[in-house]
């Protein structure tokens, strides 16, 4: 079996592994399998991120659907994260600092209240989508269940995770200055 196939079977349904790791299952020299991983990233078969690699599944069918139907109002708007290995696009809206705040190891980034208008959201589904309202560190709601055939769990956060980076400033004049995408990565 071709190697770079024997890899991507490794990978499937984890979510990452070290170079490591994959030379060991493999029982193959490290070096030649992270040459390998690196034509792999390169060709876009497998992404890194922290150090671990991963399977780029792409998008699921429905993502542009939800994205293109989401009634959010808020100044700053939201943003989003995909786990393409569990079908889930989480939700949440979109840190920032204000002009003038002193940064703190225990403050989080700041974040505007929202609504969202989840009717053209609840229609995607394929008849009645599983609910769920939950609350550990931050609230959140859980829409689970099929567009057009597909399985989808969508993921609505009442605020971003506490060390997310800043996605933009807002300016003591009400102005919004978002960040390139280079400074927020």
């Amino acid at each position: 079996m071709d190697p770079r196939q024997q890899i991507f079977e490794f990978l499937s349904g984890s979510y990452g592994r070290p170079a490591t790791a994959v030379a060991e299952a493999l029982q193959r020299p490290l070096e030649e399998v992270q040459e390998l991983l690196a034509a792999m990233v390169l060709s876009r078969t497998l992404l890194l991120i922290d150090g671990k690699y991963r399977c780029n599944l792409g998008v699921p069918f429905w993502y542009h659907k939800v994205m293109n139907c989401l009634h959010w109002e808020a100044l700053t708007g939201f943003t989003h994260v995909l786990v393409p290995e569990d079908n889930n696009l989480i939700i949440a809206p979109l840190p920032y600092e204000m002009e003038g705040q002193r940064k703190s190891k225990n403050r989080g980034p700041c974040y505007e209240p929202f609504h969202c208008d989840l009717t053209a959201l609840l229609a995607l589904f394929d008849g009645t989508p599983h609910l769920a309202l939950g609350q550990q560190q931050k609230t959140a709601l859980d829409i689970e269940g099929k567009i057009d055939g597909d399985d989808a769990w969508i993921t609505i956060e009442d605020q971003p995770d506490f060390d997310d980076k800043p996605m933009g400033k807002m300016y003591k004049d009400g102005s919004f200055e978002y960040y390139p995408e280079e400074a927020t990565s």
